[in-house]
């Protein structure tokens, strides 16, 4: 919530400053905390594995998998 706080009075302090009708302003303010909180989560909240653990969210692992039918293909060409 702190850091929601911040981005929203940062960007209202601005927004609020111009000579906008009020439902302009409204609508500029919400927009754009929508797409900074929407950036700050893609860039730095899921590029860094700490803070995904800190926001509650898994942390994401390379799998693999094993499919026979590619190792027998494999081993074929080898053989050849």
């Amino acid at each position: 919530f702190v850091m929601e706080m911040f981005v929203l009075c940062a960007i209202a302090l601005f927004i609020l400053l111009l000579e906008l009708f009020i439902m302009l302003k409204f609508s500029a303010i919400v927009i754009f905390t929508s797409l900074t909180y929407y950036l700050i989560y893609e860039f730095i909240i899921r590029g860094i594995g700490l803070l995904r653990r800190l926001f509650g969210q898994e942390l994401e692992f390379i799998k693999l998998e094993y499919n026979n039918t590619c190792k027998k293909e494999v081993l074929k060409i080898k053989r050849h």
